[in-house]
C-alpha cells in the first residue's frame, strides 16, 4: 500500500491466512480475467472531544448480514466518476445527512489536506479483491441530533438499529476485526493525523459528547 507517496506494507496481508492470499492473488491478478475493482472513496473524520478532551471519531458497524463488513468503520462514500470538488463535498453534505437523519443544510464537508492512502485489499462482503483509493475529509454538523452524544449510540430503523461507537485514534486498531479489514484506513488516520488529531477540526459544539457512566 502507500501513503501519498510512500510505499509501505499493508497491516492487512499480514493478517491473511497464507491460502486466502493466494486465492486472492491468484483469482484477482491485474493480468488476469478478474482485475481489481477500483474504488475511490472519501473517508470522513468525524471528530468530537471526550470530557477529558481526548479526541474520539465516530465509527458506524456494518453489519449487513452478506455484505457487511462486521466491523466499527470510519464512514465514508464512493466517489462517482469526474466529480468536480464542488460537486464531491455537495454529494457528501447530501449523503452524510441521510445517514444520520438531519438536515443536509447543517452538514459541511471539506478536504483534509491532499494525502491519500492506496491499497489493495479484500472485500469481507463478497470475497473479491478491490483496489482502493482513500482521501481523508472534514465534517461539521450544526446541529447534531442528540442521539449522538454518548459513545455508543444507535438510531432506530424500521426493523433494526444502526449501531455508532465514538472511538480514541490509538484504540481503533485494538478492534481486532477493524484492525483485519480496516487496516489501511486506520494506518493512513495515523500516519497523517496521528492519534490526537491536531489538524482534525471538531466536528461537533464543545461539551456535545456526554460522559461515560
Amino acid at each position: 500500500m502507500a501513503l501519498s507517496t510512500e510505499q509501505v506494507i499493508n497491516p492487512i496481508w499480514q493478517q491473511l491466512p497464507k491460502p486466502e492470499r493466494v486465492r486472492l492473488s491468484r483469482s484477482f491478478s491485474p493480468f488476469g480475467n478478474l482485475p481489481p475493482r477500483i474504488m475511490y472513496l472519501d473517508i470522513f473524520l468525524v471528530r468530537a472531544d471526550d470530557a477529558q478532551g481526548r479526541p474520539r471519531l465516530f465509527n458506524y458497524f456494518s453489519g449487513k448480514p452478506r455484505s457487511g463488513w462486521q466491523a466499527f468503520l470510519l464512514p465514508f462514500r464512493h466517489r462517482g466518476t469526474g466529480e468536480r470538488e464542488a460537486e464531491r463535498h455537495s454529494a457528501s453534505e447530501i449523503d452524510i445527512a441521510a445517514f444520520l437523519g438531519i438536515d443536509r443544510r447543517g452538514v459541511h464537508v471539506a478536504a483534509l489536506g491532499d494525502q491519500f492512502v492506496v491499497s489493495v485489499k479484500p472485500d469481507p462482503g463478497y470475497s473479491e479483491l478491490v483496489a482502493y483509493i482513500f482521501e481523508f475529509c472534514t465534517v461539521r454538523l450544526d446541529d447534531p441530533p442528540t442521539w449522538m452524544s454518548t459513545v455508543e449510540c444507535g438510531m432506530q430503523l424500521d426493523q433494526s438499529v444502526r449501531r455508532f461507537r465514538w472511538i480514541h485514534p490509538e484504540e481503533m486498531e485494538r478492534d481486532q476485526r477493524s484492525a483485519l479489514v480496516d487496516g489501511d484506513v486506520i494506518r493512513g488516520v495515523h500516519y497523517f493525523f496521528s492519534t490526537t488529531l491536531p489538524t482534525v477540526p471538531a466536528s461537533v459544539p464543545t461539551g456535545f459528547l456526554r460522559p461515560e457512566p
